[in-house]
């Protein structure tokens, strides 16, 4: 029994050390900003070391997570010291009625882990809103209010995905609402009112499908409401008020079915106040100068509240929601009948428009699909093309070989070397064969070759030379493949070497008329191949 109190008390002595040392940090952060004496003492009673205070929250354990320096009760004289971010635990940090004072974002925000909600309000900051906000990733809640804060919204806000809450009313920002904002896909409330933020409002917020307060009253913001503002369909409160919106309202509006507060006043809308009958949830509605004009809608019961001018809208049944008398004119009805008449013929084109678009869609992607198919179409046309033409190639430079050929056999020097004498023979042949001059040069007589050459016109390949004599010299000519034959000997006989120049020219001639027709042949082949695929 004696061990387990000996352990509880070393608990509690561990849990007062870091508790004391948390709350020493604390004091010496607070020290650093401001002349203000701070004394933890007086609640030790309450709760352990600081955690008694009211502006300093603790877990059980004694972890400071809540920290909101009040004005009112600290003078802030200087900036926040970094050496607050000792405390990893603090979730939420406020600054809040500091006006004496002006005061700089921390650039430090980063190094607290656990930070999910930073907050100056009612203060005179003296900075823009920093560009690094984006890093912030944990932050679920960013509260600058009232705070006189200029420049723009960085654009890299888009980057707090976990935010739920934007809250930046009543400052100096100027510029457009930066299109990252469609980005915080989590967020839940977005309030920007009362700045002078101008140009559109991005298509990009129609994205925000959690949202449920959008407030962007008192800025300077132009054209129309976004078509597809009927996408935020959680959407209880949308106040548009005090700006310079113009066009009709978009007919998705009244896809907001939960939708319970409408401020539209102030604006330059053009258009009636029918969607009021298609809101089930509306509770409260003000329509004062909006540039909307009609009859204003029979609302039910659950409509408490409704404003409007009465030269422009009048009752026909008076709601609950008013007390005003206001009758309706003949001059409003017209007005009324020639803007839905207006409003019938912009559908119609509208529609028109999206059929020639949806047209024009479906060509391109038609188009797309088609143009690859036709350059698979020309390829294979010119690869097909391209082979025909080089077989062609082929084929007449096989022609064009066996016509030189025939024109080397039929050669006048040939033909007169074969004509003349036996020296003027063996001259020849030393020209034509280098390879055999010794043989030309040899002193000894010559003699006729030992084989017979047949005349057949069919020459084969395959003739031997057989038997030459020591004084006769070599004119081999290896003819190709095609049938040629071998001009294997030649002797002192002229009479049997021009019978078989003869027979090598019959022959040539008849293999170049035969491959001559098989190319005739093999080009009508192939008309008549495209005539039949032209054809099918």
């Amino acid at each position: 029994m004696k061990i387990k109190y000996n352990f509880i008390l070393h608990l509690v002595g561990i849990y007062t050390a870091f508790a004391q040392n948390q709350c020493d940090i604390m004091k010496k952060a607070l020290e650093e900003m401001t002349s203000t004496v701070i004394d933890f003492k007086n609640d030790q009673a309450k709760k352990l070391h600081c955690c008694g205070v009211d502006y300093i929250g603790c877990k059980g354990d004694g972890t400071i997570i809540n920290v909101e320096i009040d004005g009112k009760k600290i003078l802030i004289e200087k900036k926040i010291p970094e050496s607050i971010t000792q405390l990893t635990g603090i979730e939420r940090l406020a600054l809040i009625n500091n006006n004496n004072t002006e005061i700089s974002f921390p650039d430090f925000l980063g190094k607290l882990p656990k930070l999910d909600t930073f907050e100056i309000r009612d203060s005179r900051v003296n900075s823009n809103i920093p560009e690094n906000i984006g890093e912030l990733k944990s932050l679920k809640s960013l509260v600058l209010v009232n705070d006189n804060i200029s420049g723009s919204i960085p654009e890299n806000i888009g980057s707090l995905t976990n935010l739920n809450s934007l809250y930046l009313e009543g400052n100096v920002l100027s510029g457009g609402i930066p299109e990252s904002i469609g980005d915080l896909i989590n967020l839940r409330s977005l309030d920007l009112k009362n700045n002078k933020l101008n140009g559109a409002i991005p298509l990009e917020i129609t994205k925000l499908k959690k949202l449920e307060s959008l407030e962007l009253s008192g800025n300077e913001l132009t054209d129309e409401i976004p078509e597809d503002i009927g996408n935020l369909v959680k959407l209880r409160v949308l106040d548009l008020g005090n700006n310079k919106l113009s066009g009709s309202i978009p007919e998705s509006v009244t896809e907001l079915k939960k939708l319970e507060n409408l401020y539209l006043s102030y604006n330059s809308f053009y258009g009636t106040v029918d969607f009021g009958n298609n809101l089930p949830s509306l509770k409260k509605i003000e329509l004062i100068n909006s540039g909307l004009f009609g009859v204003l809608p029979n609302f039910s019961k659950n409509v408490t509240e409704c404003s409007f001018s009465e030269s422009d809208i009048c009752v026909e049944s008076k709601p609950d929601c008013t007390t005003m008398d206001s009758p309706c004119t003949e001059e409003l009805y017209k007005k009324v009948k020639e803007f839905n008449e207006e409003e019938q013929k912009l559908k119609k084109e509208k529609k028109k428009a999206q059929n020639r678009y949806s047209s024009s869609k479906i060509i391109t992607s038609l188009l797309i699909i088609a143009i690859p198919l036709i350059g698979i179409v020309v390829f294979l046309h010119v690869y097909k093309w391209y082979n025909v033409k080089k077989e062609d190639e082929l084929v007449i430079k096989k022609i064009d070989h066996i016509n030189n050929r025939i024109s080397y056999y039929n050669s006048d020097i040939l033909v007169k070397d074969v004509n003349s004498d036996a020296g003027s023979d063996a001259n020849m042949l030393i020209t034509r064969v280098p390879d055999h001059r010794k043989l030309n040069n040899q002193n000894s007589t010559r003699s006729i070759f030992d084989d017979d050459i047949d005349n057949d016109k069919n020459f084969n390949n395959n003739n031997n030379i057989n038997n030459i004599n020591n004084n006769s010299f070599n004119a081999i000519n290896n003819v190709n493949n095609s049938g040629f034959i071998n001009i294997s000997n030649i002797n002192n006989n002229n009479n049997q070497n021009i019978n078989n120049m003869n027979n090598i020219n019959n022959f040539s001639e008849q293999e170049l008329e035969r491959m001559e027709n098989e190319l005739i042949q093999r080009a009508i082949n192939n008309s008549l191949k495209d005539m039949d695929h032209n054809i099918n």
